[in-house]
C-alpha cells in the first residue's frame, strides 16, 4: 500500500484515486507528523509514503508553480529518505511528458520566511 500525504484538498484532488493506494490529509508543519502516525496506524503498513503539496522554495531561482523533485530532504542537520528509483521514474515521466522540473537536495525550513526576498541557500 502506498499512502499519499497532502495538506490542503486543493492538493488532494489531482492525485488519482487508485487501488492499493490511500490518501490521508495532514495539517502544514510538525503536526502532520502525528496525523499521519494515527492515520498509519489504522491502515497496513504502507510500503511507500509520498509526501506532496505546495511549498515556498528557498532557492532565489525558483519560480512559482515549478515542480520541485527532491534528491535528497535535509531537516535539521538529518537526511530523510528518498527512493532514488521512484525520483528517477518520476524525471523520466516529467521529460517525457516535456514538463520542466528542478531536481536537487531539498533544505527543509521549520519556520517560514517573512519575504520571498528572503530567500537564500
Amino acid at each position: 500500500m502506498i499512502v499519499v500525504a497532502a495538506c490542503f484538498r486543493t492538493e488532494t484532488i489531482w492525485i488519482p484515486h487508485l487501488s492499493g493506494a490511500d490518501i490521508v490529509r495532514t495539517p502544514m508543519g510538525e503536526a502532520a507528523y502525528d496525523v499521519l502516525e494515527q492515520a498509519l496506524d489504522a491502515r497496513e503498513s504502507p510500503t511507500m509514503i509520498l509526501s506532496t503539496g505546495f511549498c515556498g522554495g528557498i532557492d532565489p531561482s525558483l519560480r512559482t508553480g515549478e515542480i520541485v523533485l527532491a534528491e535528497q530532504i535535509l531537516y535539521q542537520q538529518q537526511e530523510i529518505t528518498v527512493d532514488h528509483t521512484l525520483v528517477r521514474r518520476a524525471q523520466q515521466a516529467l521529460e517525457h511528458a516535456g514538463i520542466g522540473f528542478v531536481s536537487g537536495a531539498q533544505p527543509v525550513q521549520k519556520k517560514w520566511l517573512a519575504k520571498w526576498t528572503r530567500k537564500a541557500i
